[in-house]
């Protein structure tokens, strides 16, 4: 009875998988949205200028030396037109060490502050300060411009050792 039993299960089983037909589908889609924003490569140069600030005799005071962002570097910018940059820089440590090295003398640090200022066109018409902060390129025959200038700050202590002092200042750009 248990044979007849298996059998019979045996039997619906088989029929079933021969009977049952699979329609395939014979179109079926799918579809998403493609996007791209295509940016142009973002640039800095050089245009003129330098961050020398010359000779500083010391005397019994404390003494700034300051240098004008339109006596110093200027910069352009290009990229996208409308595209945002994001500028940065910091301060920058001048040490004598060099100096030292060839002629001895005492170890001196000197902290120069920068001072950038920025405008949209090349003969600096509108000036702005620039402060760690985000600009727009403006926008000349398809590609975007902005035009940067560095000046900077050092304060000097009566009792500074004496020396040249070199330091790197870095001005970094980005989208």
């Amino acid at each position: 009875m248990k044979r007849a039993a298996l059998k019979s299960i045996l039997f619906a089983t088989v029929y079933c998988v021969f009977t049952i037909t699979v329609k395939p589908q014979t179109n079926v889609s799918a579809s998403s949205a493609i996007r791209v924003s295509v940016t142009k490569g973002i640039g800095i140069s050089q245009l003129s200028g330098d961050l020398d600030l010359g000779e500083v005799i010391l005397n019994d005071a404390f003494t700034t030396v300051t240098k004008k962002p339109g006596n110093g570097l200027s910069f352009e910018i290009s990229g996208s037109p409308y595209k945002s940059v994001i500028i940065n820089y910091s301060n920058t440590e001048l040490n004598n060490s060099s100096w030292i090295s060839k002629y001895s003398g005492v170890d001196g640090i000197l902290n120069f502050i920068p001072l950038v200022e920025y405008s949209t066109d090349r003969k600096f018409e509108s000036i702005n300060p620039v402060n760690n902060n985000c600009l727009e390129l403006n926008n000349n025959n398809g590609t975007g411009f902005v035009y940067l200038r560095v000046g900077g700050n050092l304060q000097i202590n009566q009792n500074q050792p004496a020396g040249d002092y070199e330091g790197q200042f870095t001005i970094t750009v980005s989208y």
